[in-house]
């Protein structure tokens, strides 16, 4: 998704700025969004207005896009409290148990730190809210780590993209660097999957599902 979405937030100019903090929200807020590239958009959102390429002042976008962080895994984490273990059960084409049961593994052997530790890992930044409020996380302790995590991975990958778009050259050579992060995500995604099917003989990595602690009582699993 990163050769679609990081060139059409280049294309749409000031108006890029809206798509990188809903594609931000979407994907650490919806499961079925799981697959949008938050990483890179805020990296190169970040390289698009120190360059001028998105034309918005650079420290409100920021603030907002890490709201939007924020207020993302809260709807996650809320959804995952209200479905409770329903979280768990088999899911369709779109999203697999598997997603689920990774974060799950995620959040046991990292507990509340895997909150701020998802958000640098594809698809568990999505899942890791809705499986930690499923199980019963705190939500004082979850709006913390929630917080923590927002401000280092999306102010943090922001920041480096407006300093680097501060360089000349960079920010001269804007369209070049948008065909590497495309060039790169593009090997990354082909080398993970060529590896899996080389060890595991399957594109899809399997993943042997364990018996999920109930809720009782509105105690909750996690504390």
């Amino acid at each position: 998704m990163t050769m679609i979405f990081v060139p059409l937030m280049a294309g749409l100019g000031a108006w890029g700025a809206l798509l990188l903090v809903g594609v931000v929200f979407a994907e650490t807020g919806i499961a079925p969004a799981f697959f949008l590239p938050g990483g890179a958009m805020l990296f190169a959102g970040g390289l698009y207005v120190a360059s001028g390429v998105v034309p918005v002042p650079f420290v409100p976008l920021l603030v907002v896009t890490v709201l939007a962080a924020v207020a993302g895994d809260q709807v996650g984490f809320a959804l995952g409290r209200r479905a409770g273990p329903h979280v768990f059960r088999p899911r369709g084409r779109i999203w697999t148990t598997a997603h689920v049961e990774r974060a799950r593994l995620l959040l046991e052997r990292h507990g509340h730190h895997a909150v701020l530790l998802a958000r640098f890992v594809p698809v568990a930044r999505t899942f890791v809210p809705i499986v930690a409020g499923s199980l019963g996380m705190r939500p004082r302790r979850f709006v913390a780590w929630n917080v923590a995590g927002a401000v280092v991975w999306a102010g943090g990958i922001m920041l480096v993209g407006y300093f680097l778009g501060g360089v000349p050259w960079i920010a001269e050579n804007t369209a070049l660097l948008t065909v590497g992060l495309v060039a790169v995500s593009f090997v990354v995604v082909a080398a993970h999957l060529l590896t899996r099917r080389l060890r595991t003989g399957h594109w899809r990595a399997p993943v042997t599902l364990e018996p999920v602690p109930a809720r009782s009582h509105g105690h909750a699993t996690l504390g």
